[in-house]
């Protein structure tokens, strides 16, 4: 029996141990406290096992766009997940959104950030081939990046939020300092200028955000990066 069968059988344990009746509640707690102890695992491992971990393509390999970045926090945020950048690396070219949490928060996470960026990248593409097609390459960079801002903060409003539960709090706690512990800062990559006047990008980013809908379809990396709130 692997680590994972005993982690269930211990639940099941501490299941029964709170809703049966109270003979059968004290047996099933010493059973499982008996089998913490003959096998090492403690309260914070138990609680851990209801987290998973769900990824989505990132578009670049170290440091993202600020606008991507605002995006993952929001989604994570409202689907009550923690969510940290994994870099690229030499079989994985790009970085990965790495979102944690326990379900149906995790998987409402992924789905959301998966929809989100595959319409984002399209947007900001024909947004570049035609409205700044005639720009060079700087400003049309800048110009983008203010119309993916304002797009990020229009189709907030599709992200429902789910409340996670203080028991998942705490599980989603449990799991970041087992497997996540020495995180670093992610600083992504913020591409603006004065003396370039975004106004009409920002409005038209608005503009095309609010035709956004969530029912469109849905080697070795360097340590990841956790992303502020």
């Amino acid at each position: 029996m692997n680590r994972d069968d005993i982690i269930r059988k211990i639940k099941a344990c501490l299941d029964m141990a709170r809703s049966g009746a109270p003979h059968e509640a004290a047996n099933a707690m010493r059973q499982a406290q008996a089998m913490m102890a003959k096998h090492g695992i403690d309260h914070p491992d138990v609680l851990a096992s209801d987290v998973s971990e769900t990824s989505v393509s990132a578009s670049a390999a170290e440091r993202p766009a600020l606008y991507e970045s605002q995006l993952a926090a929001l989604v994570g945020s409202t689907s009550g997940c923690e969510v940290i950048f994994s870099r690229g690396g030499w079989n994985a070219p790009l970085g990965r959104w790495v979102f944690i949490g326990c379900s149906p928060g995790v998987d409402i996470a992924g789905y959301s950030m998966e929809v989100l960026m595959r319409q984002l990248r399209k947007a900001r593409r024909e947004y570049m081939d035609t409205e700044l097609r005639r720009y060079k390459k700087k400003n049309k960079t800048i110009r983008a990046d203010a119309y993916c801002d304002a797009w990020v903060m229009t189709v907030s409003r599709l992200l429902t939020r789910y409340e996670r539960t203080d028991e998942q709090a705490q599980a989603v706690t449990a799991y970041m300092r087992s497997h996540h512990a020495n995180l670093g800062s992610l600083r992504p990559t913020a591409r603006h200028s004065n003396k370039v006047d975004t106004t009409r990008d920002q409005m038209r980013g608005h503009r095309d955000g609010n035709g956004v809908s969530l029912r469109d379809g849905v080697g070795s990396r360097a340590a990841p990066l956790q992303l502020g709130r």
